[in-house]
C-alpha cells in the first residue's frame, strides 16, 4: 500500500505547536490565529498525542490545549500525522529559520531544445492559478492538502503538508512553470 507521502514506510518529522479545541482532535498548527486562546490553527491532525500531557502546555478555559514547540515524528496518511514515535520539546534558538524544501516549475534548456520566450504572468493571471489551485478537487486524491498561498515576483507560492516528488510533478504539470511548492513536512530519511 503507497500513502501520498511515498511508501507506507515513510515517515515524516515537524516542528510545531500542537493546538487542541475540543470536541476537534489536536491539530499541528502550521499557522495559528493570534488570539488567546487560540482559536484555530492551519495543519494536519496528530493522531497518538494527548496535548494535556506535554510539559508547559497551557491549558485554558473551555479545555483549549496549545503547547510548546514539539518535534513530531509519524506517518502521513493524506490527512493526519500518525505518531511513531513520542514527541520531544524543541529547545528555542536565537533564530527560528526552518530549511524549507523549494520546488519550482523548469523549461528544459539545452543543445538543441526549443525555448519559448513568454512574458511573465500578469497578477490577474497568478490570481487566477491560485484560485483554480483552492478549488481543485482533484488535489486530495493526489496526497495534496493546502495550507496557504501567496504570489510574489511573477510566482505562485503554494505551501502544501507534504511536497513529495509525485505531488510535487503533478502540480508543476497541472499549474505550470510559474508555481512554487513548498513542503511542510520533511521526509525522514531511512536508516
Amino acid at each position: 500500500m503507497t500513502d501520498h507521502g511515498g511508501t507506507s514506510e515513510q515517515l515524516w518529522t515537524v516542528r510545531a505547536r500542537v493546538l487542541e479545541r475540543p470536541p476537534r482532535p489536536p491539530t499541528a498548527c502550521h499557522t495559528v490565529l493570534t488570539s488567546d486562546p487560540p482559536a484555530g490553527c492551519s495543519g494536519v491532525e496528530v493522531v497518538g498525542l494527548d496535548p494535556r500531557t506535554v510539559p508547559g502546555a497551557a491549558i485554558h478555559r473551555g479545555g483549549t490545549v496549545f503547547t510548546p514547540t514539539l518535534r513530531l515524528t509519524g506517518r502521513y496518511d493524506g490527512g493526519r500525522l500518525v505518531l511513531t514515535q513520542p514527541p520531544t520539546l524543541v529547545q528555542r534558538r536565537a533564530y527560528a529559520t526552518p530549511p524549507v524544501r523549494r520546488r519550482t516549475g523548469s523549461v528544459p534548456a539545452g543543445p538543441g531544445a526549443a525555448r519559448t520566450i513568454e512574458a511573465a504572468p500578469s497578477d490577474v493571471d497568478l490570481a487566477a492559478i491560485r484560485e483554480r489551485l483552492h478549488a481543485d478537487a482533484e488535489l486530495a486524491d493526489h496526497g495534496i492538502a493546502i495550507l496557504g498561498s501567496g504570489q510574489a515576483g511573477g510566482q505562485v507560492l503554494l505551501w502544501v503538508v507534504v511536497a513529495g516528488p509525485e505531488q510535487t510533478e503533478f502540480l508543476l504539470d497541472r499549474y505550470g512553470p510559474h508555481l512554487v511548492v513548498e513542503g511542510w513536512l520533511e521526509p525522514v530519511p531511512p536508516r
